[in-house]
């Protein structure tokens, strides 16, 4: 991108904040306060973004055509946070606490956008009274303040800027760490501040500080790293101690999550928190403390085999469905159907496929409690004690109908799959847990461990398993969400009788609690 280019970009940005304000100053009565903060917000952002490609084209090779603006530009804090230090940097002296204040403050400013915006399905309130008057005026006061310095600005002479080598990584680096917790940690720390009295508020030489600490930091990871993989095998006394501490963060597309229950499940559970994701009410996090006696090469391997039995353990004790991240297309590709023959340009045709790749779980109303967690943690300690081949096979491939079910959506239609591993995952099942008498038909053995009352839908999936083998491309067998989850409720069902079989046997005849408390 050449200068001109640039500039050409910084222009098309400021009138976009120009408008976004003028539009803001026309919506400030009482009602409609929130949606000039949200304006006011944007075209905040709209200034940072153009703050933001100056300094990464400044860090760029001197080749123009090499040279291209590459931020992320979802990053809406980042660019809170350029609008409003972009004028200041390398001209104005730094402070610590101006620093802190300025990530206080872009923080402070998305999270009021955010909650203004959207009511909350879980709260409703009236979004308009969540901004007062004074918020209002403060936002578009300091948003107005930015443009006038920005309009008087010629802004960054990109082709003078002489960054190159180490300065250039620094500031590059610089860039993206104001939303990574741990540099931002090396720029709030002590001597961080001391730097900035030291350089007497030099941004440009505490930049390329920050930057030689961070590349010292990572060769010290590098050499712990290394020391670790040259450890010897601890002995017996060490071997149980805790080392690793792995989050993992999964989604609940059934179940509502309260922190009350997590926070009692905390209290009563060893080595494994939960913790309700901050911006996903939908989001569990999990983290899972692991003993010494796994080396750092063996580690990815353990916390994976250990985060997918619990996985599979929550959609075992809950009935419901937990996975990572499950964005699916469910029933349309399209943003937009117009028909051009209609004569009406606002007329939209709303096409798209009939039911639904999805489960409507809103209408059960699903509540993850202490019973489903009782029963998750029950079947999770019964999955992990799993040692014999066929039965681990098993689980597995219930596993991997989960993984399927996730993937799922219009653009790859898995339903065949995930029902053909839920319901071989049963089969092996029975069959590895002894329930198959001699010469007695699967099928048969199907009929007799599972209940009557679900008999209507075995008999279907039993059907269904019959015509796969012989399916072709053209022909599949009309395999919906209904049958999938009925073999994958079938597949927990059996696996929770099971799991419970095993608690009795290990439960003592004196007491009645299935959790080992703290």
């Amino acid at each position: 991108m050449t200068q001109a280019e640039y500039n050409k970009l910084r222009a098309a940005c400021l009138a976009n904040a120009k408008t976004l304000l003028a539009a803001a100053n026309t919506h400030v009565k009482p009602s409609e306060r929130h949606i000039a903060y949200h304006l006011g917000v944007l075209a905040l952002e709209e200034i940072g973004k153009a703050e933001m490609a100056g300094m990464q084209l400044a860090a760029e090779p001197r080749v123009e055509e090499e040279r291209r603006v590459h931020f992320d530009y979802e990053d809406h804090e980042a660019k809170l946070f350029w609008a409003m230090w972009g004028a200041s940097f390398g001209r104005e002296l730094i402070t610590k606490k101006s620093m802190q204040s300025l990530f206080d403050l872009r923080t402070s400013i998305h999270n009021k956008r955010l909650e203004s915006l959207y009511v909350d399905v879980n709260n409703p309130t009236d979004v308009a009274k969540t901004v007062t008057k004074a918020e209002l005026d403060n936002l578009l006061k300091l948003t107005e303040a930015r443009l006038g310095m920005e309009q008087a600005s010629k802004g960054i002479d990109i082709e003078n800027a002489k960054l190159e080598g180490e300065e250039a990584a620094a500031l590059e680096w610089f860039m993206g760490s104001t939303k990574n917790p741990d540099d931002k940690a090396i720029l709030l720390s002590g001597e961080s501040n001391r730097k900035l009295v030291e350089f007497k508020g030099d941004a440009k030489l505490w930049i390329n500080w920050l930057y030689s600490e961070r590349q010292k930091i990572n060769a010290k990871a590098q050499e712990l790293v290394q020391q670790e993989l040259n450890r010897q095998k601890p002995s017996k006394t060490e071997a149980g101690k805790p080392k690793w501490r792995m989050k993992v963060k999964i989604i609940s597309e059934s179940h509502s999550i309260r922190p009350k229950v997590l926070g009692q499940w905390n209290k009563d559970i060893k080595g494994i928190t939960l913790q309700l994701g901050q911006k996903d009410k939908r989001e569990l996090v999990i983290e899972f403390t692991m003993p010494k006696a796994i080396p750092v090469g063996a580690i990815y391997q353990a916390g994976l085999t250990q985060s997918k039995l619990f996985v599979a353990a929550m959609n075992i004790g809950t009935k419901g469905f937990f996975w990572w991240h499950i964005p699916r297309d469910t029933s349309k590709y399209y943003d937009e159907l117009e028909d051009l023959e209609s004569g009406d340009p606002n007329y939209r045709v709303d096409v798209g496929i009939n039911p639904r790749l999805e489960v409507n779980w809103q209408e059960q109303h699903l509540v993850l409690g202490q019973n489903e967690l009782g029963t998750s943690v029950m079947v999770y300690a019964f999955l992990t004690g799993l040692k014999d081949k066929p039965k681990t096979n098993a689980v597995s491939t219930y596993i991997t109908g989960l993984s399927l079910l996730a993937k799922s959506d219009i653009h790859l239609r898995l339903e065949p799959n995930a029902f053909g591993q839920f319901f071989a995952g049963l089969k092996q099942a029975v069959e590895a847990f002894g329930d198959r008498k001699d010469s007695e038909d699967v099928s048969d053995t199907l009929r007799r461990v599972i209940p009557e009352g679900l008999h209507e839908s075995l008999e279907r999936c039993i059907e269904l398993d019959r015509l796969l083998p012989g399916a072709t491309d053209t022909q599949p067998p009309a395999i919906t969400l209904t049958e999938v989850y009925a073999a994958k409720m079938m597949c927990e069902y059996y696996l929770s009788v099971k799991a419970k079989e095993w608690a009795d046997k290990r439960r003592p005849k004196d007491s009645k609690k299935t959790v080992q408390k703290k």
